[in-house]
């Protein structure tokens, strides 16, 4: 006898690549040379300096819309050689690492 296909619950499924909000620290241009994460529990990790900028690009979506969103990404290499996107939400006026 087979059973019926399971269907999840709203609490084992979990969105994945969700951004998750930092702190940086930018220079005159607005482009990042530091970033502060805060983990799992809410404690704030030490400033990890950013060593360089490997590319920028902006996305503008749904102008059309009341609250149109409008991002600056950044892929960086960390100081200890981990790369990792961040973007600038011009909206909102705040910035976020983006997992892939």
């Amino acid at each position: 006898m087979s059973r019926p296909p399971q269907t999840p619950s709203s609490t084992s499924l979990r969105p994945i690549g969700l951004p998750r909000p930092i702190e940086v620290r930018a220079d005159g241009d607005g482009r990042p040379v530091a970033l502060t994460r805060t983990g799992t529990r809410g404690r704030r990790a030490a400033e990890t300096p950013v060593e360089s900028v490997e590319e920028v690009w902006r996305i503008a979506e749904a102008w059309w819309r009341e609250a149109p969103q409008a991002r600056t990404y950044y892929r960086v290499v960390l100081a200890d050689g981990r790369p990792l996107s961040i973007f600038y939400d011009d909206a909102l006026g705040t910035w976020s690492e983006q997992p892939y």
